[in-house]
C-alpha cells in the first residue's frame, strides 16, 4: 500500500520528461561513440546505465558509482538459484553488506533532514499499524534499488536485441514512432516475447491442486514466466515477435495477482521511452558478433544479456 502511491500511473506520467531526458542523453553518447568507429555495448553503454540513472533520481541518491550499483544488484540476483560456488558466495555476500550499509547511511541522512524522495517516503511511512520498522524500510529501499534497475535493465537490453535482429520491427516502429498505441503494443510483446524475469521460487502454504497436481504445504516450485509466456494455447505461434496478437497484455511477465511487480507501470515506461526515442535518434542497428556468441548472465531469476555488441549509426534530422 506504501509503494502504490509511489507508482500510480498518474506519479509516472509526472517523471515521463525527466525519464526521457536522462534517455536522450544516453543515446546521443551512444551516437557519439558509434560515429567514432568504436563498436557500442546496447547493454553495458545504454541499458545498465539508463535504468540505474532513472532509479536513483526517484530514490534520491544523487551521488552513486553506476559500477557498484550493477555489482550490487548482481550480487543479490546470484542468491536465487544454486549457481554459485563457496568463493563467489563469500564475494557476493561482501556486496551485499556493502549495499545494506550504504542504503542505511542514506536512511539514516533522511531521518534527519527529509527530502522530495522515496527514500524519505518510506523512512517516514505511517501504516494502519503505526510506522514501518528500520529493517522493514531498508529491505523495500533494497528491493527498489535492486528490482528498479536489474529487471528493466535487461528489458531494455532485450529491446536493442529485439530492434538489432528483427529489422522488420525494427521497420514498423520507425516508421510508427509517433503511433503511441502501436509502441504500446510493441512493449507488451516485448515483455511477452522476452520477459526480463525468466523465474522466481514460491513455496506453498497450505495443500493446493495445480494443473490436476497435488501440492503438499510448503512445497517448493520455481514459477517460470517465461514458459507462461511460450504457452502455445495462450499465444499461437509463441515463437514468432507478433505486434498484431489480439491479447498482448495477457502475458506474466510482470507476475499476476498479490505479487505482480509494482513497479509495472514505471518498467512500461522506460521500455516505451527507450523505444520511442532510439528508433527516432538511431538508425542500422546491427549485432557487431554472431548471434552465437552472444552470452547470458548466469543467473536463474533473469534473461539478462551480458554484453551486446553493435553497430549503429545517427539518424538523419
Amino acid at each position: 500500500k506504501l509503494l502504490d502511491k509511489a507508482f500510480t500511473a498518474h506519479r509516472v506520467a509526472t517523471i515521463e520528461p525527466g525519464i526521457t531526458r536522462i534517455i536522450i542523453d544516453l543515446i546521443d553518447k551512444l551516437a557519439d561513440k558509434a560515429r567514432s568507429g568504436q563498436v557500442v555495448d546496447g547493454v553495458q553503454d545504454f541499458a545498465i546505465p539508463v535504468t540505474i540513472a532513472v532509479i536513483c533520481e526517484q530514490l534520491g541518491i544523487d551521488q552513486f558509482n553506476a559500477g557498484k550499483i550493477q555489482a550490487w544488484s548482481l550480487a543479490v540476483t546470484a542468491q536465487i538459484g544454486r549457481m554459485q560456488n563457496r568463493e563467489q558466495m563469500v564475494t557476493n555476500a561482501r556486496l551485499v553488506c556493502e549495499l545494506q550499509n550504504f542504503i542505511i547511511s542514506e536512511m539514516r541522512a533522511r531521518e534527519a533532514q527529509p527530502r522530495e524522495d522515496m527514500i524519505s517516503d518510506l523512512v517516514h511511512a505511517e501504516t494502519d499499524d503505526g510506522k514501518l520498522g528500520f529493517a522493514e524500510a531498508v529491505s523495500l529501499v533494497r528491493a527498489l534499488i535492486i528490482a528498479g534497475n536489474d529487471t528493466t535493465a535487461t528489458a531494455i537490453g532485450n529491446l536493442m536485441f529485439i530492434l538489432a535482429t528483427e529489422p522488420a520491427v525494427a521497420k514498423t516502429l520507425a516508421e510508427s514512432v509517433d503511433d503511441d498505441r502501436l509502441l504500446n503494443r510493441f512493449v507488451e510483446e516485448l515483455l511477452r516475447f522476452r520477459p526480463p524475469v525468466r523465474g522466481l521460487a514460491k513455496m506453498t502454504t497450505r495443500e493446493v491442486e495445480l494443473g490436476g497436481v497435488k501440492l503438499p504445504a510448503h512445497a517448493h516450485l520455481l514459477v517460470l514466466y517465461a514458459s507462461g509466456n511460450q504457452d502455445e494455447t495462450q499465444f499461437p505461434c509463441p515463437a514468432q515477435f507478433d505486434l498484431n496478437r489480439p491479447n498482448l497484455g495477457k502475458h506474466v511477465a510482470f507476475g499476476v495477482g498479490v505479487h505482480r511487480c509494482i513497479g509495472a507501470s514505471l518498467s512500461r515506461m522506460e521500455i516505451k521511452v527507450a523505444a520511442r526515442e532510439i528508433v527516432r535518434r538511431l538508425d542500422q542497428l546491427k549485432l557487431a558478433v554472431p548471434l552465437d556468441e552472444i552470452r547470458y548472465m548466469p543467473t536463474v531469476a533473469t534473461h539478462q544479456i551480458e554484453s551486446l555488441p553493435m553497430t549503429l549509426t545517427r539518424r538523419a534530422s
